[in-house]
């Protein structure tokens, strides 16, 4: 049931990202072919992602986080979606327990695929915030959309789904929105500290 349940999760986060941002391509490109096309290829990457997720990780997260990013950013500069990430900050050793990495990648997912859907944005902006010291780094996943009322919105899989992923992988979370943005903040524990 558990194993079901991530897997439709990762479904939702990840494949639904590459599927909406397919479809916005598809809406905006007419009779653009190769563009829808290459961004279906995408949605085939990511569903062969999905497969791969039940493989043992070694825990780092960098090159998790990385790979995301080496996926992701062409398919939303092809939507005109301009990614800034800023990283400098982030621990280069840190090593998290089996899963907790995939679960805080399927959070940034989410905040994306949220952005692409429905902020109505031109920018997103992914950082670290690490300040010396700290018992925890921040990973911040931020657009400069229209933002939404919290407390009005309809709650649907899709915060439900990065809420969960929290409590799972033990990480904080939090969620702002006004008319400037919406921003998500991930809370990381540094092991050991």
């Amino acid at each position: 049931m558990e194993e079901r349940q991530r897997i439709t999760q990762d479904m939702h986060d990840g494949l639904g990202l590459m599927l909406n941002a397919a479809l916005r391509l598809a809406d905006e490109a007419g009779p653009d072919r190769t563009a829808v096309v290459s961004s279906l290829r995408v949605c085939l990457d990511e569903l062969r992602l999905i497969v791969d997720a039940s493989e043992t990780d070694s825990g780092e997260f960098l090159p998790q986080l990385a790979t995301l990013r080496f996926r992701m950013q062409p398919r939303l500069e092809s939507i005109r979606l301009q990614v800034n990430w800023r990283m400098d900050h982030f621990p280069r050793d840190l090593i998290l327990p089996s899963g907790v990495g995939m679960q805080i990648l399927r959070i940034v997912q989410e905040a994306i695929n949220n952005t692409v859907k429905y902020a109505e944005a031109s920018c997103i902006d992914l950082e670290c915030v690490s300040p010396p010291g700290a018992d925890q780094v921040s990973l911040i996943v931020r657009d400069n959309g229209k933002g939404f009322s919290i407390e009005g919105a309809k709650v649907g899989n899709g915060l439900k789904n990065m809420t969960r992923r929290a409590l799972a992988a033990r990480v904080g979370f939090e969620l702002q929105s006004s008319a400037m943005g919406t921003a998500v903040r991930i809370d990381i524990p540094l092991p050991g500290r």
